[in-house]
């Protein structure tokens, strides 16, 4: 039982060590902010309310409303200069990296985060500059950008050591840099950072930091072979963890220590680690934490025979997984559904939770590629672009070749575990009749992609479907193809709607605006739930007027379709943002059309603003 209960640790783990990664999601004024808008008196107040709006949407979870609010702010500042507007633009361009961190989209991110520490330089705060680039290394270590995220952390790192007050962000950034080393295979310069990154945050008395700092050297400490220093580490850092009440930092160091201890063949340790990891996670109210924690669990337990709780603990897993769109988690869950069912002689559903393991991988696969054009296309508009762009195109031609290699051995090792776990336990014949079937898997996977790319409500294309796409119009555009309009439409007083009526009510609402934004445009066209309310047209070929006479069209159609509920007749209206895109820069298409969406708005709503 030793290599089932060591494959679905690691299974779990994979995904597991984003704690040092997590994006801070603070988006309130500082006091330095504050003390500055009082000088300069309430000219900026406006943009002050948006990141106010921005940190309760983002505290509720509503991280695309957080974006939203956010570029109102920076709209609204426009071209306003000052020591007031330089800093309420930082802590917006901060808060933007943040949000877009946490929405998936680190490329985008980096770019909030690079124009914030810049901001903070020219201020002369440098403690924001500090965070900015310590923010700026996290989004391009996880774009696999190692040299870059390096190049960041020791930028941070020489601010906060010309600045004796900033322990923390020395700290960080030492912990970044040993992070980036360990990627890199480089354990001693990794231990040299993380080191440096302890000390440090002794110094800084946070807690927090101090807790992941110790927890970090322990995994380096383990992946160098010396688990007694690691274990120590980490027992430091559980112990101090404990004391300060930091719930995450207790179940990350639990995690670690299961796996240290089951690799030792210490199973019972491993299990009390990971039952009171499982515990703490469950009161959290963090579902991803909690879907690792559960996987790593149930790993032990069919080990340890226990397949009914294990089988409960990976349904609720996998019920987390599907409600939260967690799907390299969801992945990870299946797998460990397949060996388990495969333990239990049910060699069918076996075959079917790993063929849908896969079918996850290669769709994470896809997000990840269409996020990397959406970083291009985001690069095209930073302050460095031509410092950039040819380095960008180096790194997308490794990364591509790295993401080719990553799907063949994931193609290879699902087909050979399939063929391994059907044979194992008899059915060679069974096997015979899957190939059989190709064609009805074949149809199975194009079903798959389908609902991978469809809003489930609205039945229109999701964010991912149409970021998609905007790369390809965006790419289409550059070769010469012409422009493209964008229109984007928010339902007006939709909260209203869900506060009077009930969230039922508002999603028919939603379903009607898409019925009548499905029959209305092009088959060319494509329409898109964008978020929340909000829904997104791409108009391939289309001007300015053109596209406002399309917006124009839905708009009519929503407000001449009323929708029934409980025996009353709601009016429903919509107000559009319309732009052109020319030059196939869409992170620019879409704040000109979101700012004219929003100049409707303020206008009264229920109508069609085209951008300058």
């Amino acid at each position: 039982m030793r290599t089932g209960r060591s494959t679905l640790l690691l299974l779990a783990t994979l995904v597991a060590g984003s704690g040092p990664f997590a994006a801070s999601g603070s988006v309130s004024p500082s006091p330095s902010l504050e003390s500055l808008l009082e000088a300069d008196g309430r000219d900026l107040a406006a943009a002050r309310e948006h990141l106010r709006e921005a940190a309760e949407h983002s505290a509720a979870g509503d991280r695309v409303a957080a974006e939203q609010a956010l570029r109102r702010g920076l709209d609204q500042i426009g071209r306003e200069t000052g020591a007031a507007a330089a800093a309420v633009r930082r802590e917006l361009q901060h808060a933007l990296g943040d949000t877009r961190y946490a929405l998936g989209r680190a490329g985008e991110a980096a770019l909030a985060y690079r124009a914030a520490a810049d901001l903070a330089g020219a201020l002369g705060d440098r403690g924001a500059a500090a965070d900015g680039l310590l923010g700026l290394t996290v989004a391009r270590f996880v774009l696999g950008r190692y040299d870059e995220a390096l190049e960041a952390a020791l930028d941070a790192l020489r601010i906060a050591e010309e600045a004796p007050q900033l322990p923390f962000q020395a700290s960080r950034a030492c912990h970044l840099a040993g992070m980036v080393h360990r990627n890199l295979g480089r354990t001693e310069e990794a231990l040299s950072y993380l080191s440096r990154s302890v000390a440090l945050a002794r110094a800084s008395g946070v807690a927090s930091q101090l807790v992941r700092a110790l927890n970090e050297e322990g995994n380096a400490l383990h992946l160098s072979g010396d688990d007694a220093a690691a274990i120590a580490r980490k027992q430091e850092a559980l112990e101090l963890a404990r004391a300060s009440g930091d719930l995450s930092g207790v179940s990350d160091c639990l995690n670690d220590l299961a796996v240290i201890a089951t690799g030792s063949g210490r199973d019972a340790e491993a299990r009390r680690y990971l039952e009171e990891a499982h515990e703490l996670t469950r009161r959290s109210g963090d579902a991803r934490a909690r879907v690792i924690s559960a996987a790593n669990l149930a790993g032990t337990l069919v080990a340890d025979g226990e397949a009914a709780r294990a089988r409960a603990l990976l349904d609720e897993a996998l019920a987390l997984t599907e409600s939260h769109d967690l799907p390299a988690e969801e992945e990870v869950v299946r797998s460990s559904l397949a060996l388990l069912h495969a333990g239990a002689g049910r060699p069918g559903e076996a075959f079917a939770e790993l063929l849908r393991a896969y079918e996850l991988r290669q769709s994470i696969a896809r997000d990840e590629a269409a996020r990397r054009v959406a970083d291009l296309n985001a690069v095209y508009d930073s302050e460095r672009r031509e410092a950039e762009l040819e380095l960008l195109r180096r790194d997308r031609a490794i990364q591509d070749l790295t993401l080719e290699r990553e799907q063949g051995r994931r193609r290879w090792w699902t087909a050979g575990f399939a063929v391994a776990l059907l044979f194992a336990v008899g059915l060679g014949a069974g096997l015979r009749m899957k190939i059989r079937s190709a064609r009805a898997l074949a149809e199975a996977k194009r079903r798959v992609e389908e609902l991978a790319r469809t809003d489930p409500l609205t039945g229109l294309a999701n964010r991912r479907h149409a970021l998609e796409r905007l790369a390809q119009e965006a790419l289409r555009t550059e070769r010469g193809a012409g422009p493209f309009a964008l229109a984007l439409g928010d339902v007006d007083r939709f909260k209203s709607v869900n506060d009077r009526h009930g969230h039922e009510c508002g999603d028919r609402v939603l379903a009607s605006v898409a019925g009548v934004l499905a029959k209305t445009l092009r088959t060319l066209d494509l329409a898109a739930r964008w978020g929340g309310e909000e829904f997104l047209m791409i108009l391939p070929g289309t001007g300015r007027d053109g596209a406002v006479r399309a917006a124009e069209k839905v708009r009519e159609g929503i407000a001449a379709n009323p929708v029934s509920w409980e025996e009353q007749r709601l009016q429903v209206t919509a107000t559009f943002g319309v732009a052109v895109c020319e030059d196939g820069d869409v992170d620019v298409c879409l704040r000109l059309a979101d700012a004219a969406l929003y100049q409707g708005k303020e206008e009264g709503r229920n109508r069609v603003v085209a951008a300058p």
